[in-house]
């Protein structure tokens, strides 16, 4: 009787809506290519923030997904306007980026910014609502930057805007884990000058002048041969840190669940945690048939209620439903 009692409230598909499901991952880590050189690929979020005195509750930041260089700014609001105000800025400074990753945010896709994709000719990636996870770089320099915000706010919270810029300095000079550099000197082929250098070696405008007769042709060459190795330096050591991570990840994800074709299933309800006033919703939605294995972690299933398609990773945001009918 007790097998028979658990098989039937294992059953309750209310339930099941509102529980926390706790089960193997579904999928492995799949790494997203980084390409070779700066400013080809970068990542595009928004943070909210405390209020500054100066009114601003956001930040907007950006990765390069090569040399890990960061920009940020503070902003009062995250309007699509904002978003391609701070894109524009960016390419007048780095110039056109090939690819840019964002979440599905409307501050994202919306007609401004798609028109602006269109002018520089950059390919806008959009990830899924159910995998934010593939925008993970610039998550978590969200968190360090978050991290040291909170760190240099020693008496209020309200500051952080001004402290911006310098915080930004630290991390755009310290190396990086995954490429051994740091993000300076990736994109600009030089080390910055740091204050206790010009204490240390005496103020530069000491030098004499007279010694600065160079061949501009020679060390535009040897800059250039110099930049190449380091970048195909960088370039190895993130595909080696991808490979090490990726063998770590999937230890555990040896033998990754599979669901059936035609199995019913329940999506987690994304919304649930972004939107206020949707705290009683239901943790998953469905059910959904899944018709089709997408590879890499992702499947597509249909609903018969509204016909539409969706594409979710097998992860703990999908999972079976139990005598569904």
């Amino acid at each position: 009787m007790y097998s028979e009692i658990h098989e039937f409230l294992k059953s309750c598909e209310r339930c099941q809506r509102n529980n926390d499901v706790f089960h193997k991952p579904h999928s492995t880590l799949h790494p997203i290519p980084v390409p070779g050189v700066v400013w080809q690929q970068i990542g595009i979020d928004v943070v909210t923030m405390p209020t500054s005195k100066m009114g601003n509750k956001y930040i907007i930041t950006c990765v390069d997904y090569f040399s890990k260089w960061p920009e940020a700014a503070a902003s009062k609001d995250k309007s699509a306007v904002s978003v391609a105000n701070f894109i524009f800025e960016t390419i007048c400074r780095f110039g056109c980026a090939k690819v840019v990753i964002t979440d599905q945010g409307r501050e994202f896709v919306n007609s401004i910014n798609e028109e602006l994709m269109s002018l520089t000719g950059t390919n806008h990636r959009i990830t899924s609502a159910y995998h934010p996870q593939s925008n993970g770089l610039v998550e978590r320099f969200n968190q360090t930057l978050q991290n040291s915000l909170r760190k240099c706010s020693l008496k209020s919270s309200d500051d952080w805007d001004s402290l911006l810029p310098s915080v930004l300095f630290a991390i755009r000079t310290s190396v990086q884990k995954s490429t051994k550099y740091t993000p300076f000197q990736l994109m600009f082929n030089r080390q910055p000058v740091l204050p206790i250098e010009l204490e240390l070696k005496g103020q530069l405008s000491n030098a004499d002048e007279t010694n600065f007769s160079i061949d501009i042709d020679d060390v535009v060459s040897r800059m250039t041969e110099l930049r190449q190795r380091i970048f195909q330096s960088a370039s190895q050591n993130i595909d080696d840190a991808q490979v090490k991570y990726k063998e770590y990840y999937n230890k555990k994800r040896d033998n990754p669940e599979k669901i059936a074709i035609n199995s019913k299933v329940l999506v987690k309800n994304s919304v649930r945690d972004s939107k206020k006033g949707m705290k009683m919703a239901e943790k998953w939605q469905g059910p959904y048939t899944i018709h089709e294995d997408l590879g890499n972690g992702c499947t597509e299933a249909d609903t018969s209620r509204t016909a539409a398609k969706t594409q979710s990773p097998k992860s703990s945001n999908i999972t079976v439903i139990f005598n569904a009918q």
